[in-house]
């Protein structure tokens, strides 16, 4: 199952350039994505399997359905679709393949065209956008905190070491909001 969903995963890389993000991860982490854009990669066994998104699954993520087909030595691999998580995490398409375990299962014909997914990647991060403990920490340095970000998170928002930010704090919703000033 492993070698199913790095198959996907290369496959998207390609497609999208991102070969350089791959497998940056040594050890599993929660909530992790696979790609910058905060892409997280469903490969399945079958061209005609739905795309499985489990329950505890954050809805912010986009999930791009990939199917390989054939034997373990020739593999075609498609990617079919994408979709946000928070679009289809719904109860009606909960079902539960494996006793014990249910999970979302969306139907190929739901899923937005492979081919919007570039455009959609390079959208401005949302505002509202979380941001995880391996994508920004806080640093202190000289009696100051600084916000830090990985590497990967200022490819993602398009944003250089040196750029000038801006932020705001909404106190009422606890939220903290940064863009780069042109």
């Amino acid at each position: 199952m492993h070698k199913l969903g790095c198959i996907g995963e290369v496959a998207v890389a390609i497609y999208l350039g991102l070969e350089r993000f791959l497998f940056q991860q040594k050890n599993a982490i929660a909530n992790s994505v696979d790609l910058p854009g905060n892409i997280e990669v469903k490969t399945r066994s079958k061209h005609g399997y739905d795309l499985l998104i489990q329950l505890d699954d954050e809805p912010s993520k986009l999930f791009v359905l990939v199917t390989c087909d054939g034997s373990a030595d020739s593999r075609k691999a498609r990617i079919i679709g994408w979709t946000y998580g928070a679009n289809v995490m719904k109860r009606e398409f909960v079902r539960e393949f494996v006793r014990g375990r249910p999970c979302y299962a969306i139907r190929q014909s739901l899923l937005n065209s492979i081919e919007t997914l570039m455009d959609e990647i390079k959208k401005p991060c949302a505002p509202d956008r979380t941001l995880r403990p391996d994508e920004a920490w806080l640093v202190r340095q000289d009696e100051e905190t600084l916000l830090a970000f990985s590497e990967v998170l200022l490819e993602e928002l398009g944003w250089k070491p040196g750029d000038t930010l801006t932020w705001r704090i909404d106190a009422k919703a606890s939220s903290y909001y940064l863009s780069k000033t042109k």
